[in-house]
């Protein structure tokens, strides 16, 4: 019972340690969703993250196969496809869901920008969004050429020369995504490096960011009262 006690109030510690108001954030998440809120065309950003945590999975399970290396990289696909096992289905799970997660998070801008709910609330929601969804788009992108085959190496081609004509810091980023001027050996194992690691690990930074800046401005609920919607018994 002691232990139980101690475990408790070492709980409540950490908790408190935390520079995050918990118990108000608890209520904010636990307030009843109100009715202007219950239509379908609200559920586009949730549907997002549920995509997410399906391509992650299919993602992973791939990547014990996915070889990025420029020998090697078409024929790993090629076996995924051919002769894993479910490695066709697992595939086609991946792409369709990544495919139909841009499309989702579009319709989620979309509705943001109609319904105009991020004039006063939710400008920094906002802001982060259009920052996920360029993440997302560049997931994509390196995605479609580690399986190097030639619309691969043409996509990492025509993605590199846009790059370079962004001003001032253009030849910057194409060093970046390709490591070098040219397409060269080591530019499958920078776009995987982006795909499987830095990338992801963004795009759960600023999902992250993007939830706590709906919650504490309260724009997630529109149609409502937004400065003090309290919960009712």
């Amino acid at each position: 019972m002691t232990e139980e006690c101690g475990t408790s109030n070492n709980q409540k510690k950490w908790l408190k340690a935390i520079p995050i108001d918990i118990q108000s954030l608890y209520e904010k998440v636990d307030e009843p969703l109100p009715h202007s809120a219950r239509r379908w065309w609200w559920c586009w950003g949730g549907i997002v993250g549920l995509l997410f945590l399906l391509v992650a999975g299919t993602g992973l399970l791939l990547a014990m196969y996915c070889r990025a290396e420029p020998e090697t990289a078409y024929n790993s696909v090629k076996y995924i496809a051919e002769q894993a096992r479910y490695g066709r289905f697992i595939s086609s799970v991946h792409q369709w869901g990544a495919n139909f997660m841009i499309v989702f998070l579009f319709l989620h801008l979309l509705r943001v920008f109609v319904t105009g709910v991020f004039r006063e609330y939710c400008w920094g929601a906002c802001m982060v969004g259009v920052c996920l969804l360029g993440i997302v788009l560049g997931m994509g992108v390196t995605g479609h050429s580690l399986v190097y085959e030639q619309i691969s190496y043409w996509a990492i081609t025509v993605t590199s020369n846009i790059m370079a004509s962004v001003p001032f810091m253009g030849s910057m980023l194409k060093h970046l995504f390709i490591a070098g001027e040219e397409i060269n050996q080591s530019t499958l194992s920078r776009l995987y490096a982006l795909h499987v690691q830095i990338l992801p690990a963004l795009l759960i930074l600023c999902s992250v960011a993007h939830l706590f800046l709906c919650v504490s401005s309260e724009c997630i609920w529109p149609g409502t009262n937004r400065t003090g919607m309290k919960k009712k018994r």
